[in-house]
């Protein structure tokens, strides 16, 4: 898991309960009950690339990482 930290990259969990990872869970879980939700994302000094489209954030993956 740390290895995603290197890469300049944010692992964010959402969900009902909290990843096994107790710290993890602190930083990065955003606890909801609803299976109803979106993302919004906000860029800061964006590049051309996020303006002209050649650029686009990867998607959603489910993973399983609650007991």
């Amino acid at each position: 898991m740390q290895n995603i930290f290197r890469r300049c990259s944010v692992t964010l969990f959402f969900g009902p309960t909290a990843p096994e990872n107790a710290q993890l869970a602190k930083n990065n879980w955003l606890q909801f009950d609803n299976d109803s939700w979106f993302s919004l994302i906000r860029f800061y000094g964006p590049q051309q690339s996020l303006f002209d489209g050649s650029w686009v954030p990867g998607e959603f993956e489910k993973i399983n990482c609650v007991k």
